[in-house]
């Protein structure tokens, strides 16, 4: 089945924030763009390991209900 215009609008958004976070090490500005979009409890089973590394990290901040990680 091929992505749809939102899976790949929310793939672009988890790459961005997990950029964000490895080049600037700030995971409450991470989460932040996280919940303002309303992402902070999507299952991120089928990210990239880089991804999910960072997201590691930014699931630990107030707020964050990251699954598949």
């Amino acid at each position: 089945m091929a992505k749809g215009q939102e899976e790949y609008f929310m793939d672009g958004v988890f790459y961005a924030v997990a950029l964000l976070n490895r080049l600037h090490d700030n995971p409450v500005h991470a989460a932040d763009v996280l919940k303002e979009a309303g992402m902070e409890t999507v299952n991120c089973k089928d990210f990239d390991e880089f991804e999910k590394e960072q997201l590691r990290i930014i699931n630990n901040e107030k707020g964050m209900q990251l699954t598949g990680l």
